[in-house]
């Protein structure tokens, strides 16, 4: 099972976002990390009200890893 999902929003016909949910629709909920060029207001908030993070590109420093490492945590919960 995935630690967190890492999908960009410009796949295929339905975007990376409908894949985010398909996956946690099979394979339950997980921690999800949205790759987008800028992403807008509307895509914005369909992350935000999936509890999906969105990293913007270009993917510069340790911004992506920092975010899956955040994502994982919180779905982690308290240790």
């Amino acid at each position: 099972r995935p630690v967190c999902l890492v999908v960009d929003q410009r796949l295929g016909a339905n975007g990376g976002l409908e894949l985010i949910r398909r996956l946690r629709d099979q394979h339950g909920a997980m921690p999800a990390v949205l790759i987008a060029s800028y992403p807008g207001p509307a895509l914005c908030r369909r992350a935000a009200a999936a509890d999906v993070a969105i990293v913007e590109k270009p993917l510069i420093g340790g911004r992506l890893l920092e975010t899956i490492g955040q994502m994982s945590r919180r779905a982690a919960g308290p240790t």
